[in-house]
This record gives structure tokens, C-alpha cells and sequence, in this order.
């Protein structure tokens, strides 16, 4: 082989290393700008849904409170739309059921911003306080309370 040939497939080389080295950076920095921008919905997912459950924790707070003044009427208060309660504008949560008899149940729904809280208070009512047996989230509510 002629040097001539040698020198000028030596550059093609360098060259087509050097367009590969460069595609594989493009694709790794593409990637890592991707992931952190979905890392930033995750996080305002995150804020949505602790919002989300502070309503319904307020609207489970509220139905205690009414249920300690009055704990054979206020449960037959409640429609089978539940009891809206606003909390601030464009944040309502509804208590949608309390049951009239111990031991008491309560279940509240909030919603902000598409992000869904269902929640179940459970307990017996003292003498000076609501003793607390049952404080959780669950997932599938079947119930005729609806959300705005």
C-alpha cells in the first residue's frame, strides 16, 4: 500500500471515531436532560398529592369536630353527595359519610389538581375526646360522593 493511502485513511478513521464519540456524549446528555425533566413532574406530583391528603385530613378533622358536638345527629347531616367543605380557593374536600352509631367511621375525598385522596377515620367517642382506632388512606372508593 502506497503511503499516501495509508495517511489519508488514518484521517477518515480519526473522523468516523470522532462523530461516533460525539453521538454517544449527544445521546447521554439527551438522556440525563430527559430524566431530569421528568424527575420534575415526580416532584410536583409529590407537592399535589401532600396537598391532596391535607384536605381530606382537614375534612376528616371537621367531621370529628361535629361529630364530638353532636354524635347521633350529625352523621344523618350527610348526603349521600357528601358535605363540601372549602378550605381555600379551588381546595374543597367532601366528607362523604359518617356513620351514626360506635364505632364511628369517617370517609372524606379530596382532589387538587387531578391528584385523588380517599380517606378512613375510624374510632370511638370518650367522654372528653375522640379516641382515634384507624387513620389511613385507601384507594378504591365505590361510594356516590363526587368530587368537583
Amino acid at each position: 500500500m502506497k503511503p499516501e493511502t495509508l495517511k489519508k485513511q488514518e484521517g477518515f478513521i480519526a473522523l468516523i471515531s470522532i462523530v461516533l464519540i460525539f453521538s454517544a456524549l449527544i445521546i447521554l446528555v439527551s438522556l440525563v436532560s430527559i430524566s431530569g425533566f421528568y424527575a420534575r413532574f415526580n416532584v410536583l406530583d409529590y407537592e399535589n398529592k401532600k396537598i391532596s391528603m391535607g384536605l381530606a385530613e382537614a375534612c376528616g378533622e371537621t367531621a370529628l369536630v361535629n361529630l364530638a358536638k353532636d354524635p347521633t345527629g350529625y352523621g344523618l347531616t350527610i348526603s349521600s353527595a357528601g358535605q363540601q367543605i372549602t378550605v381555600d380557593t379551588g381546595k374543597t374536600c367532601r366528607v362523604c359519610s359518617v356513620s351514626t352509631t360506635s364505632p364511628y367511621t369517617i370517609l372524606t375525598r379530596a382532589s387538587y389538581k387531578n391528584t385523588y385522596t380517599n380517606l378512613s377515620v375510624n374510632g370511638t367517642l370518650g367522654v372528653s375526646n375522640f379516641n382515634v382506632t384507624l387513620w389511613d388512606e385507601f384507594s378504591n372508593y365505590t361510594g356516590s360522593c363526587t368530587l368537583p
